[in-house]
């Protein structure tokens, strides 16, 4: 089982249907960018901190976002067609590895 949650811009939202044909997306405020309101990060980072932290399952949660929501998030760029595999503990959310779609 899967829960797709993404950004509400379009371009999110078309790669999360393409990525998860059939699967209800799900948008959520914290997955937008905030590229040019960057005073929303710590607001927004915050909040997806605690989504994270607070998904018990079942299934797996995926999130579609923004580079500079997964740069504040994990402190890690990604390029073009790759996807991070986090891990939650204790600390919050880590990078446990990467994906190339």
């Amino acid at each position: 089982m899967v829960r797709v949650e993404s950004s509400r811009w379009c371009r999110c939202i078309d790669t999360a249907r393409l990525a998860f044909p059939g699967v209800e997306v799900r948008p959520v405020d914290a997955l937008n960018s905030f590229f040019s309101e960057r005073n929303a990060e710590p607001s927004q980072t915050g909040a997806l901190r605690t989504r994270i932290g607070q998904w018990r399952g079942p299934g797996v949660l995926v999130l579609v976002t923004h580079q500079v929501n997964i740069t504040a998030l994990t402190g890690r760029s990604v390029g073009p067609g790759e996807g991070l595999v986090l891990q939650q503990d204790a600390a919050g959310p880590r990078v446990a590895g990467a994906v190339q779609f």
